[in-house]
């Protein structure tokens, strides 16, 4: 498993992502947008399940940023992305992210399975 830490962009194959990640109290809001070079690559779909329930995020401007809000503790996130690039080709994403809230950082591990393979990687973030 690959560790990051502090990072502004993750870059996933060849879907580089930005996450911000905000923390009030026990209530996370992500907000992961596909970067502007690959803006000519459509995301058709995201659907965020947390507890077994499909979360609709709210699709902000015109790349359709995705944005949730969710619970630390109730932490299991499952993210399916349906993307189209420019030249017609589709591919999907599934990701499986767990958080864990440990004193001043935050957890992510994100085990992805997409269309050239499995990645596993955890990402770290100093909340101060």
């Amino acid at each position: 498993m690959k560790k990051k830490s502090r990072p502004d962009v993750l870059g996933i194959g060849e879907w580089p992502v930005k996450l911000q990640i905000e923390q009030k109290d026990h209530e996370i809001l992500i907000q992961q947008t596909y970067l502007s070079e690959y803006e000519n690559n459509r995301i058709e779909e995201v659907i965020w399940h947390t507890e077994g329930k499909e979360m609709k995020p709210e699709l902000r401007d015109s790349q359709n940023t995705p944005v949730v809000k969710f619970t630390t503790g109730k932490d299991t996130l499952h993210v399916v992305s349906k993307i189209t690039s420019k030249n017609g080709v589709e591919r999907v994403n599934e990701e499986f992210w767990s958080l864990r809230s440990l004193n001043k950082e935050l957890h992510i591990r994100k085990v992805l399975n997409v269309s050239w393979g499995k990645r596993d990687v955890e990402i770290v973030f100093d909340k101060r």
